[in-house]
């Protein structure tokens, strides 16, 4: 018989066209030095053991710790009476200010609320007594409380606003308290934002009415371009269709590391790379009243204890019961407006006029923005 033929030779591998994860890991690869140079940094500091380079490059797995720090946090009794406490304030400040509140808001012709939360460092437990008193008056039938627009801090109490399914700022209040007893320090955030907040969104988003009403409701803004922030454009990301995608937008917003600005997260392709500094502006064909909280109050960079947030809690439930007995619907802290809201003129929309009042309030900065809706066949709308 004839001899077999000799085998083919093996075709040669076709090249991988790239993705966004070999991306990545190119751009890791190409700033390990950087990131050695950061750990060098951190030890000749001297830092106490058990830091682990002040937190730079490892972190616990957080999201298989969370269940456990929940379990703990239901189980201090010390803890949620000062959860319960700060709700309480907030539903005993309305009972008191009710009637006046009603009338104020008839004579200044609101009927709805959207909100606008800027990024405000750990201050964010403050959106939650905003939240808590307005989502009441809607419970309440006295007003419709809109979408929430917000940025880095104002991003995350956001989704955990929208996502409690009490409507309430108890989230809120939660997971800023369990951050707090973690003591993970700004300095062990300076390479990536810590991913203690990346397990909080998605296990707070695994109910389908939450992650329902985060997609709808919720606005993220953050930076975002080919080389991250840099030269970079304000993007609003909504309408998600994963979990996973709000989980990254919302990290993103509040990822303000040398990571964020190097490599980013990726939410959609057209968007490029986001981290931090994003800023909210006025909602699309907007027709409801604005509402704009500039809440800084001296925890920029840590927040230390479970008291803090409570007290942070509150502060909005004040600021926000004054603003809505307000002829000019805005509320003072220290003699300077903290939050103020603007309504429709004759177009019946918020026009850049009508933020242009914030504008000389806050600073606030209505750029030039790109609005991600995720779940719909075109995505970017200007």
């Amino acid at each position: 018989p004839a001899p077999a033929p000799p085998p083919a030779s093996p075709e040669p591998p076709r090249p991988l066209a790239p993705t966004d994860a070999s991306e990545h890991a190119l751009d890791e690869a190409a700033l390990r030095p950087l990131k050695e140079a950061i750990r060098r940094a951190a030890n000749s500091t001297g830092h106490p053991p058990g830091l682990d380079n002040f937190g730079l490059f490892h972190e616990p797995n957080w999201d298989a710790r969370l269940p456990e720090l929940v379990a703990q946090f239901d189980a201090n009794t010390e803890l949620t009476a000062l959860l319960q406490g700060a709700l309480d304030f907030a539903a005993a400040q309305l009972r008191e200010h009710r009637l006046a509140i009603e009338a104020n808001l008839r004579a200044t012709g609101v009927d709805s609320l959207d909100l606008l939360w800027p990024g405000d460092g750990y201050n964010e437990a403050a959106y939650g007594g905003n939240f808590q008193v307005l989502s009441l008056l809607d419970q309440q039938g006295v007003l419709k409380l809109g979408k929430i627009m917000g940025a880095s801090g104002g991003a995350c109490s956001t989704l955990l606003s929208l996502a409690d399914h009490e409507a309430s700022g108890a989230l809120v209040l939660k997971y800023n308290m369990i951050y707090a007893q973690q003591h993970i320090s700004a300095i062990g955030q300076l390479w990536r934002e810590t991913t203690f907040w990346s397990a909080v969104y998605r296990s707070v988003l695994q109910p389908p009415d939450a992650f329902r009403r985060v997609s709808e409701r919720g606005r993220v803004a953050c930076c975002c371009g080919w080389a991250s922030c840099v030269g970079g454009t304000n993007s609003v990301f909504y309408n998600f269709k994963t979990v996973e995608q709000a989980v990254d937008a919302y990290y993103a917003s509040g990822d303000a590391s040398i990571g964020g600005l190097l490599l980013g997260t990726r939410i959609v392709p057209a968007a490029g790379k986001c981290m931090d500094g994003g800023s909210p502006v006025p909602f699309q064909n907007g027709t409801s009243p604005l509402l704009y909280y500039n809440a800084f109050f001296g925890h920029s960079l840590a927040i230390n204890s479970a008291s803090e947030v409570a007290e942070l809690f509150k502060q909005g439930v004040t600021d926000t019961i004054a603003l809505l007995q307000s002829d000019k619907l805005t509320s003072y802290a220290n003699g300077k407006p903290v939050m103020m809201a603007v309504t429709p003129g004759a177009s019946g929309h918020i026009t850049d006029a009508d933020f242009a009042k914030f504008t000389d309030a806050f600073g606030a900065k209505n750029r030039q923005t790109v609005f991600y809706d995720i779940g719909s066949p075109t995505c970017v709308t200007a």
